[in-house]
């Protein structure tokens, strides 16, 4: 009976030992992890802040000549073509999904089509610039998205570009651009974040761009 007890005290003791250093395991990670969220978020904010001034340098001093304003165009036009490829590629699998439902397939009941889109710039000249144009494409939020599915009726081309009028809004309001239809992704890809500048738009590529169709099936 009294070896019992000591067992059992000795079980309750180690136990007592084990919740304390499980406990002190948790204090001391949750302030490991808090001090590196703080370094992180610190050193981001930095990175952020730099990436701004940085942009807006390069959108001050922009040189609007023939040649730069020629390439501004092209990379537009380019993109709404690429855009308008993955939109009638959904289109294309939704008219077959439907026509194979109407026929009682019901594998492809409750189906959904999202297409999404991103710019992939190639490695730069040095791994600085590679860096940058990693870190800008990193803190840039842009994915122009479109999506459908079995109980959804696809909104046409010019209303989910928002093509109803030309963006000729900062940073292209100037007068070298008069005349011309900028799409809301060209103008959303500068204005909406603190990153890309209209400078960067001289060296990017139309084949740069990416966009990726994902479908789901019920149950899949």
């Amino acid at each position: 009976m009294i070896g019992w007890l000591v067992r059992l005290w000795v079980m309750n003791k180690l136990d007592h030992k084990l919740k304390d250093a499980v406990t002190r395991f948790e204090q001391q990670w949750k302030t490991g992890y808090e001090e590196a969220t703080l370094n992180y978020l610190k050193k981001e904010g930095e990175e952020l802040k730099g990436l701004f001034v940085r942009k807006w340098f390069f959108s001050t001093a922009f040189d609007w000549s023939p040649e730069n304003v020629r390439k501004i165009i092209d990379l537009n036009n380019g993109v709404y073509e690429l855009l308008r490829k993955a939109y009638d590629r959904m289109v294309y699998l939704k008219a077959d999904f439907d026509a194979r439902i109407a026929c009682g397939d019901e594998a492809y009941e409750n189906y959904s089509i999202v297409t999404r889109f991103w710019y992939e710039a190639p490695d730069q000249t040095t791994p600085d610039l590679t860096l940058l144009w990693f870190k800008l494409g990193v803190y840039t939020d842009w994915q122009p998205e479109f999506s459908c599915g079995a109980d959804e009726d696809v909104k046409s081309f010019d209303d989910v570009m928002l093509d109803e009028i030309s963006w000729s809004k900062p940073p292209f309001d100037n007068a070298a651009l008069a005349g011309v239809h900028i799409h809301y992704f060209l103008y959303s890809l500068i204005h909406d974040n603190d990153t890309y500048s209209i400078h960067d738009l001289l060296q990017m590529r139309v084949e740069d761009f990416r966009y990726q169709i994902k479908v789901k099936f019920k149950g899949m």
